[in-house]
C-alpha cells in the first residue's frame, strides 16, 4: 500500500471517514437540488461525489485491516 494513512493514527482515520461521509452525503444533496431546479446533473458534484466516496473507502479499508491485526 502507498497510502499515508498506514501512518494515521486509528483516531485519524476514524475522523477523516467522517469527514469524506459528510462531504458524500453534502454532494447527493447538491445533485439533487441541482436537478430538481434544473434538471442537470451537475459534473461537478457528481465528481466530488466520487472523490468523498473513495477517500472514505480507503480511510474504511484501513481501519478494518488494522482492526483485523492482532494486537
Amino acid at each position: 500500500m502507498s497510502s499515508a494513512r498506514k501512518y494515521w493514527t486509528t483516531e485519524q482515520l476514524e475522523q477523516d471517514a467522517a469527514y469524506w461521509a459528510r462531504e458524500e452525503a453534502f454532494a447527493d444533496r447538491m445533485i439533487a437540488l441541482t436537478w430538481e431546479r434544473s434538471g442537470y446533473q451537475s459534473p461537478r458534484w457528481s465528481l466530488h461525489k466520487n472523490k468523498a466516496l473513495m477517500n472514505r473507502q480507503a480511510s474504511e479499508s484501513f481501519l478494518a485491516q488494522r482492526q483485523a491485526l492482532p494486537a
